[in-house]
């Protein structure tokens, strides 16, 4: 996208009502130079009439971002020449530049001089943001040696919208240790495609050949260490699915080979498996738990798993309608619903953190403190039940 360029000091004189350009010459070159001012590349009126360009990465090449050079010899304070190793990266005409700390506004320049050259100038040598003032500097011509840094100040804004590319785009990439060759430009313009390959074999080269100088001799080899790892078994492994029961009833054996169902529930729906394998688990509560292990082809539905909690108090055969449950914790079930004490399933109605309120009771057994309590989630078939 080109620079749009809109001179209005060239204008000024031409404008002005002729008993001023007459009477008052002055005022009529201090208009045309506070205009050129702002007009300069970095200027306000420059800024404004190119920002849109100057938001497009695709415009900085490779030595717009440079940012300083080294006087070519020794430099007298009276000097409106100014030669240097290169300025190719600096404004062609109307820039600013600083040595040590003296600025000076330059007319033109060829690709190793400034020419037109005033010495000892104002200007701003720092830009301004919400926590910071706009460093505006006053200076005195004076006398520098050869190989002092010579600083582009006209690009300041250019520096900062570039850094805020970085900042957005390369936020997480090693930007201070990139090797000097990269061009910055087209790393921001293709960092999605770094990072949509991130972690490949390619991504990891061009990150190394970004921090590494070299060209394609230094190209590394990439190894997996997963490819040179020694394994136990280099069998493909297979996901069983397995249900961990306790019986309550009938031979749990006799299920291998045999459909298994879980009847739809308050909080479960209808489920069913063929039984591959049956194996003793552990011993929990003194109570024998098994795994059911289930042929995954023949699974319909989902196979809820039960809550558990246990009595804290004694239940009591007298206890009925009304009356409470105490227990160690309600979690996991709803408001309402049922429990299994024992071989008793008891629904209840209501509940708080550590009670059930009895709704109803199919048997008036007495069940003493520690007694374990569960969902009442069945699975099994016409012999088992578990």
């Amino acid at each position: 996208m080109a620079k749009i360029k809109n001179s209005i000091s060239t204008l000024i004189e031409t404008q002005l009502p002729e008993f001023i350009s007459t009477e008052y010459e002055l005022f009529g070159k201090f208009l045309s130079k506070y205009y050129e001012s702002l007009e300069v590349q970095g200027g306000t009126l420059d800024i404004a009439n190119n920002l849109q360009t100057y938001a497009d990465i695709g415009y900085y090449e490779s030595n717009v971002l440079k940012q300083s050079t080294e006087l070519d010899g020794n430099l007298t304070d009276v000097s409106t020449t100014i030669t240097v190793i290169d300025a190719s990266s600096f404004p062609k005409e109307n820039g600013y530049i600083k040595i040590g700390k003296e600025i000076c506004f330059y007319k033109s320049r060829t690709d190793t001089q400034f020419l037109e050259v005033s010495r000892g100038v104002s200007g701003n040598t720092q830009l301004g943001d919400l926590y910071h003032k706009i460093e505006f500097v006053t200076s005195q011509a004076s006398t520098h040696s050869g190989g002092e840094l010579v600083q582009n100040i006209s690009n300041l804004f250019l520096y900062a919208l570039v850094k805020n590319f970085e900042k957005q785009y390369l936020a997480s990439f090693p930007e201070k240790y990139l090797k000097d060759a990269v061009d910055k430009r087209s790393l921001i313009k293709n960092i999605g495609q770094f990072y949509r390959s991130k972690g490949t074999e390619k991504s990891i080269q061009f990150l190394f050949n970004t921090v590494i100088s070299g060209g394609q001799e230094n190209k590394p080899t990439v190894y997996n260490p997963s490819e040179f790892t020694y394994k136990s078994s280099s069998s493909d492994w297979t996901q069983g699915y397995a249900l961990r029961v306790k019986v309550l009833s009938g031979n749990i054996e006799d299920l291998t080979g045999k459909i298994i169902v879980q009847e739809a529930g308050e909080r479960n729906g209808y489920a069913s498996a063929t039984v591959d394998n049956v194996r003793f688990d552990s011993k929990v509560d003194d109570e024998n738990t098994y795994n059911l292990f289930l042929a995954t082809e023949t699974i319909n539905g989902i196979f809820e798993f039960t809550s558990k909690t246990k009595l804290t108090k004694q239940l009591n055969s007298l206890d009925d309608i009304g009356d409470r449950i105490n227990v160690d914790s309600t979690l996991g079930w709803s408001n309402s619903g049922s429990i299994l004490v024992g071989n008793e399933v008891i629904a209840f109605n209501d509940k708080n953190i550590t009670q059930f309120t009895i709704s109803n009771r199919t048997t008036n057994a007495i069940y003493p403190a520690g007694t374990e309590i569960y969902d009442p989630i069945y699975v099994g078939n016409s012999d088992v039940q578990l």
